[in-house]
């Protein structure tokens, strides 16, 4: 899933863009997370269990580029 998002008339932030997580970018990831003090927990934030949930139907993990750079990432689960 690609999706490029900007203001009603394209006037803000027209180049940012909401994707899929590649295996790529899992080192902008990790800084990332570092960054915002959210990778306490490195046996589910590592780089192998990235590539794990990348392939699961239950997880959404996407990635927000902004000027072909990863600045932002979205992670959800389904649990139910």
């Amino acid at each position: 899933m690609t999706k490029t998002l900007c203001g009603g008339d394209g006037s803000w932030w027209p180049h940012l863009l909401m994707r899929d997580f590649q295996l790529a970018d899992v080192d902008n990831v990790v800084e990332i997370l570092n960054l915002k003090g959210l990778h306490s927990f490195p046996e589910v934030d590592e780089p192998g269990a990235m590539e794990r949930v990348e392939g699961c139907s239950a997880v959404q993990f996407l990635v927000c580029e902004v000027g072909g750079k990863v600045v932002g990432v979205l992670r959800g689960n389904y649990d139910g």
